[in-house]
């Protein structure tokens, strides 16, 4: 994270710099590191514009005098191949996860409306993309800041609903008070599919507890279990975290035995290199049942 940091401010004073030399006129600011130290950046690098958070987009047009149609609300470029896009749904988290900056950086949890989700997929579709994973800090949150419930379900039939869109997948639901409805919506609709993930994070309750996710070791397995009672061939797929501070052997073995027993496939992922017993790991791994009459959605 400090090296990311120092990338960053490395960045903007090379932009300052060329802003000194009569290169470039203005620099602005926008990002995650505006919305977590803005105040700081101010004071230590004042030849800057201004600075801008992660949901100043409105603030950030009006400083360039830019005429922002309302009927462009929800264009974009796309950063994927054609056929398929990613749609943040909210931005923001409202859960305090040990190991996360993401409330920091990201602010509370604030949903988008259904009706601008439709207006975005619909204009999507429109660019050729058939497939779209939803996506979010945490997307099972959706809807409680402005609609005082969590709405997913309803914002997953309605998306459903928009023509020429073929797969909905969704990205990065949270264990602790799962609405199951969910599972509901999948199971009524073709072009849903059958795909959730879902970070668990460890497996000991010891590890859950020091990481603050609001949930046991034995909720997520009655969780899973009921998962898969109401859609035997959804595929599941998880992150794990192995190295957290405070981890002991035990914590390691039961991380292990749920993998064992759990799991069929774990591959590793880590990006700090350090010796082999101590680093910080991520296991991503996938509960992938057999897939019955249902290859097409994969």
């Amino acid at each position: 994270m400090i090296k990311q940091k120092e990338e960053s401010i490395n960045t903007i004073l090379d932009q300052v710099e060329l802003k000194r030399r009569g290169l470039l006129d203005k620099v602005y600011v926008t990002g995650c590191l505006s919305e977590r130290y803005k105040n700081n950046l101010e004071t230590e690098i004042p030849e800057v514009d201004a600075y801008f958070g992660t949901m100043e987009l409105p603030m950030l047009l009006k400083q360039l005098n830019a005429d922002y149609k309302n009927e462009l609300v929800g264009e974009r470029l796309l950063a994927t191949p054609s056929h398929y896009a990613y749609m943040k749904i909210s931005e923001g988290c409202n859960r305090t996860c040990s190991f996360c900056a993401i409330p920091l950086m990201r602010g509370k949890h604030v949903s988008k409306p259904i009706e601008q989700l439709v207006q975005e997929a619909e204009g999507l579709v429109k660019k050729g993309v058939k497939e779209i994973m939803l996506i979010a800090q945490e997307l099972t949150y959706y809807g409680l800041d402005i609609y005082k419930d969590r709405t997913l379900p309803d914002l997953m039939r309605r998306l459903s609903d928009v023509k020429g869109l073929e797969w909905i997948r969704l990205h990065y639901a949270y264990p602790s008070k799962f609405p199951m409805e969910i599972i509901d919506v999948m199971k009524e609709r073709d072009n849903i599919c059958n795909y959730l993930d879902m970070p668990l994070q460890h497996a000991s309750n010891n590890m859950l507890k020091a990481m603050r996710r609001q949930i046991t070791r034995e909720e997520m397995e009655d969780l899973v279990a009921s998962i898969r009672g109401k859609l035997p061939e959804i595929c599941l797929r998880t992150t794990l975290i192995a190295g957290f501070p405070g981890e002991t052997v035990d914590d390691v073995d039961e991380l292990k035995g749920f993998c064992n027993a759990s799991v069929s496939t774990v591959w590793e992922f880590s990006r700090i290199p350090m010796k082999k017993e101590l680093r910080h790991m991520v296991l991503k791994t996938m509960f992938q049942p057999t897939l019955k009459n249902n290859e097409r959605r994969k």
